[in-house]
């Protein structure tokens, strides 16, 4: 395995001047690019205008991809989600946009060579049996190569980018704005609790102990769930900037897609499906990273590979979580009335509309309250997105409290994944055996499988 790749990223563009005049050009490109579109699709007939519009996508697809990738960090972070948000770009563009799941423009191998000798003590060829010099995979804050340990079990070994950090608190400062917009759209939002949320948890994921910590966690939590599978880490070749873990054999998502047959996608879904509403609801933890590349599909099982970013719950807020759940698919307005306050998010009650909070949770647990079979749709991300920030009248009087920041990646995150797999299952089934306890009547379906 000692393949040569070519080229790789000496280091990583992490000033402030250096990224914003890396964005600005970019931005400066694709302007250009469709103000040149606009002007060809006005001197031609439909046909061919709708094809010149398709290209221009793609090429500023391909550009933003470009950019994007090698800038790494939240930027690419970013990028990542807008490529699995069923919902929100083409199909072509997020296909394109894809690439920066896993197979973006790496470092260099002298980079990464030097990580290794300063993490571990030496060059990666002289730790490992094999190392394979070309990533199996390039994401935002680190890069996999494929290895052997000295008795033989093949591994893969995640490095983690010099310098991202100061990368991260970069793009972090420049995402300030963010804040306040949410401010502006939220007037009752508590200032800075996004960014406090944000940075906390991506700096999380550069610490690669505390990913070791939860993938343990999380192998321990589903040790009896044979359709669960997490990788075993390997402590003597961790450190905080080095995560060696066991290599699993199995379909990436695009191929999964291009070859499973739907019955192998509806399976693959109930069971990503419950994997995260289990590590919710029971074990009070959530893996806050749901992209695509973060799964491998193998015969029996789905691998979930990547536990950089885990939000831990209190208990008690888990608690308040399901009673509210539960009063919503009860359909027991007052008990979901006062779990709303009591949640934080109507800080302001005399001002809140509970009958549109009512109606965007009929919304959002539509899966949880048809009968029999649902089928994930693009429609699901779509309508929700729109009920719950577009369409609002409660975005003046909500305030969306820290603990519920990431929670979003569930219908925006998971049900966009499971919309483009088209899987269909019965996910009420699974939502009320972790709701209610098994002595329980369950309360009767609001829709009807179609």
């Amino acid at each position: 395995m000692m393949d040569q790749p070519k080229g790789g990223i000496k280091k990583l563009n992490s000033s402030w001047v250096s990224r914003t005049l890396r964005t600005s050009t970019t931005a400066m490109k694709l302007s250009a690019r469709m103000a040149g579109s606009s002007l060809q699709q006005l001197v031609v007939g439909h046909e061919k205008a709708t094809q010149i519009k398709a290209a221009t996508q793609m090429a500023i697809a391909e550009d933003v991809a470009e950019s994007l990738g090698e800038l790494k960090g939240l930027l690419m972070k970013m990028g990542q989600i807008m490529s699995y948000m069923d919902f929100a770009l083409p199909e072509n563009v997020r296909h394109i946009l894809s690439s920066l799941q896993d197979r973006t423009q790496p470092m260099s191998p002298e980079v990464i060579d030097q990580v290794l000798i300063k993490e571990l003590g030496d060059t990666p060829e002289r730790i490992f049996a094999q190392w394979s010099r070309q990533p199996l995979a390039a994401a935002s804050i680190g890069q996999v190569h494929r290895a052997r340990l000295r008795d033989g079990t093949a591994v893969v070994v995640k490095v983690q980018y010099p310098g991202i950090t100061h990368t991260l608190a970069t793009d972090l400062a420049n995402t300030a704005i963010f804040d306040r917009l949410g401010s502006v759209m939220f007037r009752n939002q508590d200032k800075g609790t996004l960014m406090a949320e944000l940075r906390e948890r991506l700096l999380e994921e550069c610490d690669y102990e505390n990913e070791a910590k939860n993938l343990k966690f999380f192998k321990k939590a589903f040790a009896d769930v044979p359709w669960v599978k997490i990788p075993d880490v390997f402590d003597d070749y961790s450190t905080k900037r080095i995560l060696t873990m066991e290599y699993i054999e199995g379909r990436r998502h695009r191929e999964f897609l291009a070859s499973a047959t739907q019955e192998e996608k509806n399976l693959a879904g109930e069971r990503m499906f419950g994997m995260v509403f289990q590590s919710l609801f029971k074990h009070h933890v959530f893996n806050c990273d749901p992209h695509p590349g973060n799964f491998l599909f193998l015969k029996d099982q789905v691998a979930f590979l990547d536990f950089g970013c885990v939000k831990r719950y209190d208990p008690n807020f888990i608690k308040i979580w399901k009673a509210y759940a539960r009063s919503v698919l009860l359909r027991d307005r007052k008990e979901a009335d006062k779990n709303i306050v009591q949640l934080g998010f109507a800080p302001r009650p005399e001002k809140f509309d509970f009958d549109y909070q009512d109606r965007m949770m009929i919304s959002l647990y539509e899966p949880w309250m048809t009968e029999g079979k649902y089928k994930f749709t693009r429609s699901l991300a779509q309508g929700t997105w729109n009920t719950m920030m577009l369409d609002n009248p409660n975005r003046y009087y909500t305030n969306v409290p820290r603990d519920w920041i990431f929670a979003s990646r569930l219908q925006w995150g998971l049900y966009s994944v499971l919309a483009e797999m088209g899987a269909e299952f019965d996910a009420r089934k699974i939502a009320l055996e972790l709701l209610f306890a098994k002595s329980e009547k369950w309360p009767p379906a609001l829709f009807k499988h179609q």
